[in-house]
């Protein structure tokens, strides 16, 4: 049997290649996050190789504790007698998992996912993925009903540049294919775009989002007509932004509003002077983000539905419920998102006006 340091080299080369970094060294705590090229293809393409290279199949806990941290991967653990896991997911298998998180009667559906965490078992090339997983949804979903994968790009704030076509969708492989299909339309909000298919298009694009996450804002549309919110491939804590609502609809202490003034293209073609305000968050002080006590609260009020199947995770809750479960943990502590809230106290005593005061005149607002 091969020894740890054999095994590791093995694992760092095919890393090297995938990744295209030639000097990576696999660390014990390294996460995705420290890789600029480890994104959901790339890492459906690190599981295929290194199940072909050591002879083993990875279950989709497996992969997801692996991208988190890489020591979870188990390399140092390959015996040949890791539990059998499925060879693929079949489209049938998809179908019967949406059935049973996605209810008839739901018109508006939004999808955020991960593809990392389960990809490698659809059996697939690993190009056709997107294309194959945004037809099933589309066709289960039918032309009556509408779906919205987000398509934020937060590179906006810096750049203050916004193109429908151009600007990179910083929300995962999913809906980044999406912008590049016919039958998907991009949002026109720079931060929190999405790309939208179905019968209520027109209708969406009418949003007129004067604040990111306000009762007047997109967000807040789809509390209104009770959108399903779906998470696939990954957890709610990390992959749903509707928590966001409740935080501007409360006016959580430890965030303000910013405007955004920039301009909007069209694939090149200049449209029009664009200025989007968010509530945002402190500049000056790391906060700690925690939103992991939002799932459990939506389970304690059996809010959630949830796939019988983990190789495909899929989970899904109505968009006012996930609201009413943020804004109750939001009353009884203010303070509940935050993970260092003695750090966040004493900026807002210390350092909010002061950082609020050093705003640009075309960045402050009134709301």
């Amino acid at each position: 049997m091969a020894d740890r340091n054999e095994l590791k080299s093995k694992a760092e080369g095919i890393f090297r290649e995938v990744l295209e970094v030639p000097s990576l060294a696999l660390r014990d705590d390294m996460v995705a996050q420290d890789v600029e090229n480890w994104d959901s293809l790339n890492h459906i393409t690190l599981v295929i190789s290194l199940e072909e290279s050591f002879g083993v199949k990875f279950s989709t806990r497996e992969v997801m504790g692996w991208k988190k941290r890489w020591r979870n991967a188990g390399y140092l653990d390959y015996q040949g007698n890791l539990k059998t896991v499925k060879m693929s997911i079949t489209e049938e298998d998809i179908r019967k998992q949406l059935s049973q998180t996605i209810l008839p009667e739901d018109d508006v559906v939004v999808v955020y996912s991960g593809l990392w965490m389960f990809g490698s078992l659809l059996g697939l090339a690993i190009k056709d993925i997107p294309d194959v997983l945004l037809n099933i949804f589309l066709d289960f979903l039918g032309h009556e009903r509408t779906l919205l994968l987000p398509t934020y790009s937060y590179a906006y704030t810096s750049s203050r540049v916004y193109d429908l076509k151009r600007s990179r969708a910083e929300t995962g492989v999913l809906p980044a294919h999406a912008l590049s299909r016919k039958d998907f339309t991009r949002t026109m909000s720079p931060l929190n775009s999405y790309a939208v298919s179905g019968s209520r298009t027109d209708e969406i694009l009418a949003v007129d989002d004067r604040t990111l996450w306000g009762d007047g804002s997109l967000m807040g549309w789809l509390d209104r007509v009770g959108a399903r919110i779906c998470v696939l491939g990954e957890p709610w804590h990390m992959a749903c932004t509707h928590f966001h609502r409740a935080e501007e609809r409360l006016r959580v202490p430890y965030r303000y509003f910013k405007q955004f003034p920039g301009k909007m293209y069209d694939d090149g073609k200049y449209v029009k002077d664009v200025s989007p305000i968010m509530y945002v968050r402190p500049l000056n002080v790391a906060m700690d983000r925690d939103y992991t006590r939002v799932a459990p609260t939506m389970r304690e009020k059996n809010f959630i539905l949830s796939s019988n199947d983990e190789d495909f995770p899929l989970e899904s809750a109505l968009a006012p419920d996930i609201v009413t479960s943020c804004e109750e943990l939001l009353r009884a502590n203010p303070l509940e998102y935050v993970g260092n809230p003695d750090d966040i106290t004493e900026w807002i005593e210390r350092g909010k006006m002061q950082e609020m005061d050093s705003m640009k005149p075309d960045e402050r607002v009134e709301i």
